[in-house]
């Protein structure tokens, strides 16, 4: 069964998988950021005045929510780089956090150079067992995978933006998606 990952599963994949780049918890975005963008996390601000890269699955719901959606953002501090990608963008009807807007406005104000990813070109729904599934429980995979591939391109010295624009293709096929998803969720 494909349901929604959790933050713990979110960590505890990219404490294994990423090596270059601090992870700060998966939390909801307002234990992250104040109303005015300011960063709330002394991880992240630690990270961040270290000239550290530091990356996050942020969750879209309110601190005491259940959980809406996972968006990954990642800062390269030493190179003035922020990449905020969210696999539901550009979409009219959904709008991202007052809070993640001022916090990558204030970003780009302080002269990093802040990309967005165009939505993912997913397909609504893919085949399982000759059944029909909607997609809206893989944003965790997106987000995190999108962190792993960042962190591998600092590793071996490759382009930032390039690598950014490249995984967002490759997270366009829904088969690596699933699978990644198994692999995460401790299913596979």
């Amino acid at each position: 069964m494909v349901g929604s990952l959790t933050n713990k599963e979110l960590d505890s994949y990219l404490r294994k998988k990423v090596i270059g780049v601090v992870i700060i918890p998966a939390q909801s975005y307002q234990t992250l950021f104040s109303y005015d963008g300011n960063i709330k996390d002394d991880d992240f601000k630690t990270a961040l005045s270290s000239m550290n890269p530091c990356a996050c699955c942020v969750n879209t719901d309110r601190a005491d929510g259940p959980g809406l959606h996972w968006v990954a953002i990642i800062v390269f501090p030493r190179q003035r780089l922020l990449f905020y990608y969210d696999s539901l963008l550009p979409n009219k009807e959904y709008k991202i956090s007052h809070e993640i807007a001022m916090f990558l406005n204030k970003m780009a104000y302080k002269g990093y150079s802040v990309y967005q990813n165009n939505r993912v070109d997913q397909k609504d729904t893919f085949k399982m067992r000759n059944q029909t599934r909607v997609y809206n429980d893989m944003c965790g995979v997106y987000a995190v995978e999108m962190i792993v591939m960042l962190d591998q391109a600092l590793k071996t010295g490759k382009n930032l933006v390039q690598t950014f624009h490249e995984a967002h293709e490759k997270l366009r096929d829904s088969g690596f998606i699933y699978s990644l998803y198994l692999q995460i969720a401790g299913r596979a």
